[in-house]
């Protein structure tokens, strides 16, 4: 599952319920500008540039997907 939450700016982010070091990067899309982040199973944070509030994973990739700030966009 990606785990995310979005404050002050910044993408914080990881893999979790998977094995320990997981690496997959994921094509996300932040002001429907495309970004390709590289989680991990340990939180990471990156300042994002534009002023939108949430994130939309590209459909080609199959994974649940948690907005930590409590909403579920489910399985992409």
């Amino acid at each position: 599952m990606f785990e995310y939450y979005i404050k002050d700016g910044s993408l914080t982010f990881r893999w979790n319920n998977c094995i320990n070091g997981f690496n997959m990067p994921l094509k996300i899309y932040h002001d429907n500008k495309p970004l390709t982040v590289k989680p991990l199973t340990r939180w990471n944070t990156i300042k994002l540039e534009g002023s939108g509030d949430d994130i939309t994973v590209d459909k080609d990739f199959y994974v649940a997907v948690m907005n930590m700030m409590g909403k579920e966009n489910g399985t992409r």
